[in-house]
């Protein structure tokens, strides 16, 4: 029924033969109320225009009843597919977007995290690097003044102490 994917190729020449079966409907009557009256063999007139005519008029009505019923099932079943796949469509493009939706959620909450994590190590090399500048001057510092000590040490050292001169 379905070759090329298109349902609606298969339900507008249906839906032609419905349009043209419902049109022939009442020009076959017609011509069978004719048939009957000019076309019948006067033997068999009684048998078609009384119980055996109604009865075969009766059978052949409802046989066309029930084809054109057929068809309109099958254009109803026809048109109720191509919904559900119309509807199969939408659902897995909208899955699809909430998917996309999802996935862009999570990476800006990697991004957001690797970024926090950035700042927190830069931080921290921040802070390492002022303890390391803190240190280094002090050492400096207690280096100055070991040296300052050891000067002055020495300067007593290199003077015995000289009299004052009167």
């Amino acid at each position: 029924m379905e070759k090329d994917g298109s349902i609606t190729k298969d339900v507008m020449p249906l839906t032609q033969e419905f349009a043209a079966g419902k049109a022939f409907r009442p020009a076959a009557a017609q011509a069978w109320q004719y048939a009957k009256v000019e076309m019948v063999p006067p033997m068999t007139q009684d048998f078609f225009q009384g119980l055996g005519g109604k009865a075969l008029e009766k059978t052949v009505g409802g046989v066309f009843d029930s084809v054109m019923a057929s068809v309109q099932a099958s254009i109803k079943a026809m048109d109720a597919a191509a919904e559900l796949k119309r509807k199969a469509a939408e659902e897995k493009i909208k899955a699809a977007e909430r998917a996309a939706a999802e996935k862009e959620k999570e990476r800006a909450l990697a991004e957001s995290t690797k970024k926090e994590e950035l700042k927190k190590k830069a931080a921290e090399a921040e802070a390492k690097a002022a303890d390391a500048a803190k240190a280094k001057q002090a050492e400096d510092k207690v280096k100055a003044e070991k040296a300052a000590a050891e000067a002055a040490d020495k300067a007593k050292k290199a003077k015995p102490a000289e009299k004052p001169k009167k």
